[in-house]
């Protein structure tokens, strides 16, 4: 019997009821309480937001990439915690700083490709991990540590100049206060960079070898300094019969170490700036050297440029590229000889005097680093510009002999001489960059001995 209209009604209006009860008792047990970070969430009208909880598995730096309207704000977002990071950071090269920081990038595009890289978000349960992390490796160029960093103290601490002194007495005109330069820093292509402690590198390096250094007055500096950081780190010094103007010798590396300050390479007569040079025939120290060292360093830049170098139908350009082919192939007899040698040509920064030269009123009061600095910054910086083009094409003639390219870390370093009208030398006992040019060398020959 159908039923009645009014009772169809009645039975329609209980079930509506019914299934209201039901939904607001399944809502209340699930809802957000209000004032939470998840019922703020997404306030602002426009933005597109993620779900609270994705599923696992999903590459969350790609669905953020994917969304254009989160990409300025990724990137806001990277700036900010690499800036937080790089404040605790010591201070960097000017150059570096122009640069974005270490895992952000500056479009979309080149976000996404680092996409991989970025770590998958966590559950709610963990803590978030910012985007960029900042980097526990030493920053490129140089870098000032606080004078109470472990790395200052350990340094100043090592350093006993007097027992050094001793031995090699550098000319008065070239000390200067070592407090300052203790602060200063590179370890780009040192083994500091690697993590390798100084002793361990100095005995795989050096035990059982000579190390010959060959040049103008720059080498004796290096010659003072290679002593000292050999002897701070617990290696005795002691004299020795000398094989060239001067050796030293560590007994407990069996290691010895020989220089010479012989301008030209070649033989000569005379005095600058009208040397008389014997282009062809090489200088008895550098064959003595070339017979007696495993490792040698050469260089003749500072000697042989314009304004040292003037003879009528001779040009310093034609000079200096004749006696590099000459040291060139008698490197290269050497290495024929012994294929276990090497022979590095260190090239030549350019000196720091600005508004003239030596004699001409040039100048290098600065106290503080020039960076950014070039070869044209400086007087007759050209002519070492030209120097080192003309080694390093020359040396590449023979893959067998090495560059060591001590320019980048010397030419900004315009703070690191004792002023006035010496623009050459480097503050003894500190260093400054010479300091770095032995444990770039030093790098060297510990990666050709691991």
């Amino acid at each position: 019997m159908p039923l009645e209209a009014p009772r169809v009604k009645v039975l329609a209006v209980f079930a509506c009821i019914v299934l209201i009860i039901t939904w607001a008792l399944v809502w209340s047990d699930s809802a957000i309480p209000p004032g939470t970070p998840e019922a703020n969430h997404g306030a602002d009208a426009g933005i597109s937001l993620l779900p609270i909880a994705l599923p696992q598995g999903v590459d969350h730096a790609a669905v953020v990439l994917s969304d254009p309207s989160t990409t300025g704000a990724a990137f806001a977002s990277c700036i900010a915690s690499a800036t937080d990071s790089l404040a605790a950071e010591p201070s960097r090269s000017e150059p570096d700083r122009h640069q974005p920081p270490i895992g952000c990038a500056r479009s979309k595009n080149s976000i996404a490709t680092q996409a991989q890289s970025i770590t998958q978000a966590p559950s709610p349960a963990e803590p978030a991990l910012p985007t960029s992390q900042a980097s526990s490796a030493s920053p490129r160029g140089w870098y000032q540590l606080p004078a109470d960093h472990p790395r200052v103290l350990a340094r100043q601490a090592a350093a006993d100049w007097n027992k050094t002194f001793d031995v090699y007495q550098p000319p008065d005109s070239w000390r200067c206060p070592y407090e300052n330069e203790t602060r200063w820093f590179w370890d780009t292509d040192t083994v500091a960079e690697i993590g390798v402690d100084w002793k361990t590198a100095l005995t795989v390096a050096l035990t059982n070898k000579t190390v010959g250094i060959h040049g103008d007055s720059l080498t004796l500096q290096t010659i003072s300094v290679f002593l000292n950081l050999v002897e701070s780190a617990g290696f005795e010094l002691v004299k020795v019969k000398r094989i060239t103007r001067f050796t030293g010798y560590f007994p407990a590396l069996n290691f010895t170490l020989i220089a010479n300050y012989v301008p030209y390479i070649v033989d000569m007569l005379g005095e600058k700036p009208y040397p008389q040079l014997s282009l062809d025939r090489l200088s008895q120290a550098f064959t003595i050297m070339a017979d007696a060292a495993d490792y040698m360093v050469i260089n003749i830049g500072l000697h042989l440029m314009s304004n040292n170098y003037k003879f009528e139908n001779s040009s310093w350009v034609d000079a200096y590229t004749h006696i590099i082919r000459v040291a060139r192939d008698a490197a290269s007899a050497r290495q024929d000889r012994n294929p276990a040698a090497r022979t590095f040509f260190r090239l030549t920064p350019p000196r720091h005097f600005q508004g003239g030269d030596y004699d001409s009123g040039g100048l290098c009061n600065d106290r503080e680093p020039k960076w950014g600095a070039t070869y044209s910054d400086f007087n007759l910086g050209e002519d070492q510009l030209l120097q080192n083009r003309i080694v390093s094409e020359e040396v590449a003639r023979d893959p067998r002999l090495e560059i060591l390219d001590v320019v980048p870390c010397t030419v900004e370093r315009v703070d690191a001489h004792r002023g006035g009208n010496d623009c050459v030398h480097f503050c003894l006992p500190g260093g400054g960059p010479v300091r770095v040019w032995v444990e770039m060398l030093i790098r060297r020959l510990y990666d050709g001995r691991v």
